[in-house]
């Protein structure tokens, strides 16, 4: 045409004619378009045209190839759209359509459509959006490098075979919600610079948006995939949302994953995979989180790894049932971590993270709980105001080198299976602690129960009880563990045939209770009685000496003789056990016989090691 075709006014028809070759149907639908009005087949056929399951009319609803290239590609019929652009309804596509590397203007909407073959528009770019809801493609869609400034959608039923968008970019949203996708969905690389919803769709096989930029929020809400999504380095501006809130136990109600993998992922908002189901495994490893991530409230998980991962406000895995291990290494966590009424079949790997928060196990069922390393800056909580922790047979906590602000417990919160070395803390009890678990209505056989269950025995867990308890104000259970951990520390020396060290220790609780209580040094007064008693049995019962003018004498001397008194024997005998005191038997000259000279070296030695014993007590040399 030698002049230049514009668009027709509102309700006008257009000045392009329809081409000889085209059927009757297809001029219809150019005229409509042509006046800026949908191009509604049901309409204009009286009769709901089903694309899932067509009728034997197909041919009164068929639409070329070469009509739909025409239209949207090629001059004058491109530029004689009007501003709508083209939107058809109930149209029956036999043929392969072939739109890559067009260029498009206005929308382009093909509803409730069928095409049998497949649909090539890569490298399309489109300025308006692309809508295929409700439509069936029996074949491939292939959609790499499209280009499109408005959004792109395929809801309401729309059913695909596979659609492949690799590297698209999409200005606005993307909208696949409630539709089937037989075949692979293809998202890896795509950018999307408003949302990208897929609720309560059906994915057959596997999913891939990796590498995909989404400048707002990724909706999966309800949605069922029986195979892989692969997320791999995601981004996302604002939430991931894959559950809700709603714990409906409603099969079709909850988001399921065969296996979810989202390793590298950057999420601007709140993940969200509460009342989901994953029967594989969840692989969320270092991604990054900028809200809150929520993996509970009625989600059933098999493996979780979360390994390095960093999220900025709570992670929350309350009344979630997992199956598996759950993996948290060296995890950060800026405000709580909770598995309040949670069950785990698997252990719990929280070594080496870093929680800004409290930890959180009230009410839930675990088996092993390693925290080796971990730095929790709250509380660790194994009881609330409900109920404590319910530890499975052959349970485990390893708390080996971890570090808590308080430890909210109470006595059954405990497993049978503890590792408490190197295990720091500041205080017993929480925030809403119970008046039954108060640490005063505790007393030390309590706190020594505890500590006995710590396997492989150290004696750093007694000394770190016992400053706790004495920061608290209970310096007489700080002494008891003190001295429990001492008795242990002997035990264990004897069971592992250290003998001699072992017997240093039997002295030291024999004479001064390893020096941890007052009370405990009066043993050396029952050993002072005892030995003194000792020495008045050898003298009163050799007959070794006499006294004679305030002398002792040999038994059987020609001079006067008279045996000394019970007060003058024991008066002798604690002279001789405590040598650094001046009694009043002093300045007597004893003899005695060999057996009873023997005797008193070695109770004279008593006294120094009793005094020695004392004196490393008193200064904390023994503690």
């Amino acid at each position: 045409m030698s002049e230049s075709v514009f668009p027709p006014f509102p309700g006008e028809p257009t000045s392009v004619p329809a081409r000889p070759e085209w059927s009757a149907l297809e001029s219809w639908v150019w005229q409509t378009i042509g006046r800026g009005l949908p191009a509604d087949i049901d309409g204009h056929l009286d009769k709901i045209f089903d694309p899932k399951a067509p009728d034997d009319r197909l041919e009164d609803r068929r639409l070329s190839a070469a009509f739909l290239q025409t239209i949207a590609l090629h001059e004058p019929y491109k530029s004689a759209l009007p501003r709508h652009g083209i939107e058809i309804v109930g149209a029956w596509f036999d043929e392969a359509i072939d739109l890559r590397d067009g260029r498009m203007r206005g929308v382009f909407w093909l509803h409730r459509c069928r095409f049998e073959e497949t649909v090539g528009l890569n490298g399309l770019r489109c300025e308006g959006v692309i809508s295929l809801d409700g439509s069936v493609f029996e074949e491939t869609v292939d959609m790499r490098s499209l280009d499109v400034e408005g959004g792109l959608y395929f809801r309401n039923g729309a059913r695909f075979k596979k659609v492949d968008l690799y590297g698209s970019h999409i200005g606005g949203n993307v909208n696949f919600s409630r539709a089937l996708f037989t075949g692979r969905l293809i998202l890896n690389a795509v950018k999307v610079g408003g949302n990208l919803f897929g609720k309560d769709s059906c994915f057959e096989r596997d999913v891939g948006l990796k590498g995909a930029v989404v400048e707002g929020m990724l909706d999966l809400r309800r949605s069922q995939f029986k195979d892989r999504l692969d997320m791999w380095w995601l981004r996302t501006g604002q939430d991931l949302l894959m559950g809700g809130m709603d714990g409906s136990a409603v099969s079709d109600q909850r988001s399921s994953f065969f296996l979810l993998d989202c390793r590298n992922a950057r999420i601007g908002g709140q993940l969200n995979l509460n009342n989901v189901d994953v029967s594989g495994d969840l692989n969320l490893s270092s991604i990054c989180i900028t809200n809150e991530a929520l993996l509970g409230y009625g989600s059933r998980f098999g493996n979780i790894s979360l390994r390095l991962a960093q999220i900025g406000q709570h992670l929350t895995f309350a009344t979630a049932k997992i199956d598996g291990r759950v993996n948290l290494t060296a995890i950060e966590v800026g405000q709580d971590v909770f598995f309040r009424r949670a069950s785990l079949d698997g252990a719990i790997d929280l070594v080496f993270a870093k929680l800004e928060g409290n930890l959180d196990f009230c009410g839930g069922s675990f088996g092993k709980i390693d925290l080796t390393g971990t730095t929790i800056a709250g509380e660790l909580r194994l009881k609330n105001d409900t109920s404590p922790v319910e530890w499975q047979d052959n349970a485990k906590l390893i708390l080996r080198n971890t570090k808590a602000d308080a430890l909210h417990d109470s006595p059954s919160a405990w497993p049978e299976d503890l590792e408490l070395d190197g295990f720091v803390y500041h205080r017993f009890g929480g925030l809403d602690a119970e008046a039954d678990d108060n640490l005063g209505n505790r007393r030390s056989p309590w706190f020594v129960d505890w500590l006995q269950k710590d396997e492989p025995h150290t004696p750093q867990p007694y000394r770190q009880c016992a400053r706790v308890m004495d920061d608290m104000g209970h310096p007489e259970i700080a002494d008891d563990v003190l001295y429990a951990g001492r008795e242990r520390d002997r035990v264990e020396m004897a069971r592992n045939a250290h003998y001699m060290p072992a017997l240093g220790l039997w002295f030291l609780k024999a004479t001064i209770g390893y020096g941890h209580g007052a009370a405990r040094y009066f043993r050396t007064l029952y050993w002072v009685l005892g030995l003194t008693l000792a020495g008045v049995l050898v003298l009163m019962g050799t007959g070794d000496y006499v006294l004679v003018n305030g002398q002792i004498g040999w038994s059987g001397a020609s001079v006067d003789q008279k045996v000394l008194t019970l007060v003058q024997a024991a008066s002798y005998s604690l002279d001789k056990l405590l040598p650094i005191m001046d009694l009043p038997t002093h300045h007597l000259n004893v003899i005695l016989g060999d057996m009873s000279r023997l005797y008193f070296q070695g109770h004279k030695l008593m006294g120094y090691i009793l005094a020695l014993f004392l004196l490393a007590g008193i200064t904390g040399l023994t503690k």
